[in-house]
């Protein structure tokens, strides 16, 4: 709040909606954590503002989460003949993109579908699934909540066996089909906003067709991303927290739903987009075969380089990921260098370039490296020029035509 005389916020918290237990009275910043939950409980929350005359806000709408463990490195398996999960309820139209890894064993229908939201008549949306005979993918619109425009990709983009990254996404005028962050086929111009539907999401299963494999990582956004984001999903993966990477549109308000299926037990497929969106599993199991750590980490920021007497000193913030094994250095007197002057362990955010020449520009820039060996984007470049820094002069002017010209060169320099 911007009240010049504000004293504190009030957090309200319980299991029922518009909750009057007050939990906690926060007097400095903006943040506070309920701890000591139970997993798969919903909890309900609101706060107030309090200014120093003891006068209280209205309380705010009520937010809710379900606490859980997110950790688990999980698939669902589906056995292509009745397995399922229901993601429930949630409102859907105009724009979107849906994205998943999928990795089929067998198909035992002509479409089965992989992620679909394709109830009743006036309330369907899309469904994307995959061919019994040749492995193309269909990815299917409907205009009015009924009528159904229908994009196939040209031939086999998927093999049984395999895990795959499929994407689909609608803008309003164009679909179309990303298999493994490549744009595989894009329609012609429908020129139709679609109409929401809410009718229940369907992982597994499209109108009484079920899939047969592994599916992970299914989410849904309310936009149409670019090619480039899809391209970033496939290369590094669905952080929900914002990378320089895959950029911010991965913890937007845009995306409805994210099922990661990391519970390795019970019936709930928990939402951890914040939407409430939990899926009811019926009959899938959970599989310890995922899609291969592919996933690069960010690429490293706040990069400086700082020169000596014969050496540069760079430093950098730390990356955030937990699997982070190390840093490359790349340096050179050229720009963007390619040779690689060391690799420092995750934890040391410095690195020292001895035995330069003063007076010559040297370049830098890093890289991140997972345990896995997937390598970030490198940095932009960032440039120093070691020179004698324990010197003690002047420079002296002789009135006529002596001068110094930053950042290039000295010209009759006394």
């Amino acid at each position: 709040n911007t009240e010049s005389d504000l004293a504190s916020y009030k957090v309200y918290g319980g299991t029922s909606a518009s909750p009057t237990t007050l939990l906690s009275t926060v007097t400095s910043g903006q943040t506070y954590t309920h701890s000591g939950q139970t997993n798969g409980t919903t909890y309900y929350y609101r706060i107030s503002a309090v200014n120093d005359a003891g006068n209280e806000s209205g309380k705010t709408s009520d937010v809710s989460s379900l606490p859980h463990d997110p950790s688990g490195n999980y698939s669902l398996s589906f056995d292509g003949n009745n397995d399922y999960v229901d993601g429930g309820t949630g409102s859907l139209g105009g724009s979107f993109t849906v994205s998943c890894w999928i990795k089929p064993s067998s198909i035992n229908t002509n479409w089965a579908g992989f992620v679909n939201k394709h109830g009743t008549a006036g309330q369907k949306v899309f469904w994307i699934g995959q061919h019994t005979t040749n492995g193309k993918v269909r990815f299917g619109v409907f205009l009015n909540g009924t009528n159904e425009s229908s994009l196939d990709t040209d031939g086999a983009v998927i093999a049984n066996g395999s895990w795959y990254h499929v994407a689909a996404s609608y803008d309003g005028n164009y679909q179309k089909i990303y298999i493994n962050g490549t744009l595989v086929k894009t329609s012609s111009d429908l020129n139709t906003v679609l109409s929401s539907g809410t009718s229940n999401y369907w992982i597994g299963l499209s109108t009484a067709q079920y899939f047969s494999g592994l599916i992970d990582e299914v989410a849904i956004w309310a936009e149409a991303l670019t090619a480039a984001e899809i391209t970033a999903l496939y290369n590094y993966g669905l952080p929900l927290s914002a990378s320089s990477n895959s950029g911010d549109y991965t913890s937007s308000a845009n995306v409805q739903a994210y099922w990661r299926f990391a519970e390795n037990t019970g019936s709930t497929a928990y939402d951890i987009s914040g939407n409430g969106n939990h899926g009811i599993n019926n009959g899938a199991t959970y599989s310890t075969d995922v899609p291969s750590d592919i996933f690069a980490p960010a690429t490293p920021t706040g990069l400086v380089a700082t020169p000596g007497n014969a050496q540069v000193v760079l430093t950098w913030t730390a990356n955030s990921e937990g699997d982070l094994a190390s840093y490359k250095v790349y340096g050179g007197t050229s720009a963007t260098p390619t040779t690689l002057l060391s690799t420092i362990t995750t934890g040391t955010e410095t690195y020292t370039n001895t035995s330069l020449t003063n007076g010559t520009t040297y370049y830098y820039r890093i890289s991140a490296v997972d345990n896995a060996g997937n390598e970030s984007d490198k940095t932009s470049d960032v440039s120093a020029l070691p020179h004698d820094t324990d010197g003690s002069y002047s420079l002296s002017f002789d009135g006529v035509d002596d001068y110094v010209e930053i950042n290039a060169v000295a010209d009759d320099m006394a």
